[in-house]
């Protein structure tokens, strides 16, 4: 794609050719200033900018049509493959290189993992016992004194 240098919606090359001098030009394009500032940098802005103005009102210069937005109708698809802007996904959980998204979350939903995004970690509940706490005190105190202790 080519890209064309503007500035105030004005070709560089027709700024260039009479309406303003490089040094102008340059200086339009990167001038900085802030709101209260006393050197007249704003001034001399405003006068290029009044110039610009004047050449494109006299025909001298005309500004560049962008080119129209183009919507799109019909469903918006995004697909499956993870291949087509990025070469695979490897998965932190078995390190393995997945060809879909959709292959790598049935991976972590296999190892009850979930996958997170962009999304702040919430905090959620814990895996549920599958015994009672009366029954885990007493499994480990059995698994005590079977070691000796």
């Amino acid at each position: 794609m080519n890209y064309i240098n503007t500035y105030m919606g004005v070709n560089e090359d027709d700024l260039l050719n009479g309406v303003l001098t490089p040094e102008e030009y340059q200086f339009a394009l990167y001038c900085t200033f802030s709101y209260n500032d006393q050197s007249g940098t704003w001034l001399k802005l405003r006068l290029i900018q009044l110039k610009v103005k004047e050449a494109i009102e006299s025909g001298k210069v005309q500004t560049i049509k962008s080119a129209p937005v183009i919507r799109q109708r019909g469903p918006q698809v995004i697909t499956d493959s993870a291949g087509d802007t990025i070469h695979g996904i490897q998965s932190m959980a078995d390190g393995k290189m997945y060809d879909s998204k959709s292959a790598y979350r049935k991976s972590l939903k296999e190892k009850g993992l979930v996958e997170l995004g962009n999304d702040a970690p919430t905090q959620g509940k814990g895996p549920e016992a599958s015994i009672s706490e009366r029954e885990l005190k007493h499994d480990i105190k059995t698994a005590i004194e079977q070691l000796g202790g």
